[in-house]
């Protein structure tokens, strides 16, 4: 074997040595891992930098993150990883094309938010037109901002005001003074009404919400009444979908996560497993810990009343999912529908695995402020596998609503 082969086995393994001493490291629940730089997350014990002039880069960094954007132009620079005391964030790896709109992917901000007694340094997107109607979305566990990348070129050509907040635990967002974060969604419901306090946003016009965030949304809906419409993507709502089951399983897991006897080695047996959940892509498997909580905190019960508290109100409302969805089932959205009053026949679109509206007719289904949509294909992120038909459906709610 050449040296140049060992040089980069060396770099390799010095890399994953800082990836697992770093997924080894967590306080309390809300194991904070600061912000993504390469797709691997900083902690306390390492430091990731980006280094413009590198002359170390590998085929493992390579893999991680193959460009970095840089002051809003893409380079073929590469993070580069030190062991270190303090924590210094560099910038973040692009993952997701964009098209129409150079910036769309950077333009990320920070704002400090005091909420539940406790202070978050809450980092978040901003950008598109000021004056322009306000699309909040938020993500589900474990994801971004950067899950809403792709639609993002859309929604700004059409003069759209777009914020995506991070929620702590996922690598970005982080506690600065308290304890821990619970990942009960009357916690991360009053978290998303302190947020947008914080940044002067009193209006949504569209609400979307995707996965884990669809109880998360729900709850906003009974706590607060600062959203014009909700959409709903992929959403979870009303029982545990198939891959949070038993919930009494990871009811028992989040327990052992924070024993201090067990946790040492829940930590290290967990985030394997990722592939139970879906076998979601994640920068640093250990966010799966957040995962365990967030799953071992829902009340369902709770979550479907919510749902039902939403019928009875006037607020427009959008159920979007996937026949090819292996996260959360699409019987689920089915039954959100029911709940909703959605009729299957009437008020629900229906999209071939091209993208194609096959039933339904389209111009009828932008009239109803209450409705559903149906892929045939597309899994569970359709926001990156039918970017421009969940932008447009977006763009329809808002016209609705703007009337």
């Amino acid at each position: 074997m050449s040296s140049k082969y060992l040089f980069h086995l060396s770099n390799f393994f010095t890399e994953v040595q800082c990836l697992i001493s770093t997924s080894a490291i967590h306080h309390g629940r809300h194991n904070f891992v600061g912000k993504v730089t390469g797709g691997i997350f900083a902690q306390q014990s390492c430091n990731v930098s980006v280094s413009c002039r590198t002359t170390s880069v590998t085929p493992f960094k390579r893999l991680l993150c193959p460009t970095l954007t840089v002051n809003n132009a893409t380079t073929s620079q590469f993070s580069v990883f030190h062991i270190n005391e303090s924590v210094v964030f560099g910038n973040i790896c692009r993952r997701f094309p964009c098209t129409s709109q150079t910036d769309c992917e950077q333009q990320v901000s920070n704002v400090t938010v005091k909420s539940g007694g406790k202070t978050f340094d809450v980092v978040y997107r901003d950008i598109g037109d000021r004056d322009g109607p306000v699309v909040l979305c938020i993500h589900g566990a474990p994801a971004s901002h950067r899950d809403f990348t792709s639609i993002t070129p859309s929604l700004l050509d059409a003069g759209v005001r777009l914020i995506t907040p991070n929620f702590p635990g996922y690598g970005y967002s982080d506690i600065i003074e308290g304890d821990s974060f619970s990942f009960s969604v009357e916690e991360k419901s009053q978290y998303i009404q302190d947020f947008l306090l914080a940044i002067g946003i009193n209006r949504v016009a569209v609400l979307v919400a995707h996965s884990a965030a669809g109880a998360t949304a729900s709850q906003l809906c009974a706590d607060a009444d600062f959203m014009d419409s909700v959409i709903f993507i992929s959403g979870m709502n009303l029982r545990s979908h198939r891959t949070a089951k038993p919930q009494w399983l990871f009811a028992l897991a989040s327990k052992l996560i924070l024993n201090p006897i067990s946790g040492a080695i829940m930590k290290r047996v967990i985030p394997p497993l990722r592939v139970f959940f879906g076998n979601v892509k994640v920068g640093n498997p250990s966010v799966i810990l957040n995962v365990v909580h967030e799953v071992a905190e829902v009340s369902w019960p709770k979550s479907k009343y919510n749902v039902e508290l939403l019928r009875k109100s006037s607020l427009p409302v959008m159920v979007i999912g996937s026949e090819s969805d292996r996260i959360v089932e699409v019987a689920i959205a089915k039954e959100k529908m029911d709940l909703l009053g959605i009729d299957h026949h009437y008020d629900v679109l229906y999209f071939n695995e091209d993208g194609v509206p096959v039933s339904g007719d389209i111009e009828d289904h932008k009239a109803k402020p209450r409705r559903g949509v149906i892929f045939e294909k597309g899994g569970h992120y359709l926001q990156k596998s039918h970017p421009d038909e969940i932008a447009m459906l977006i763009l329809d709610m808002l016209k609705l609503v703007e009337k």
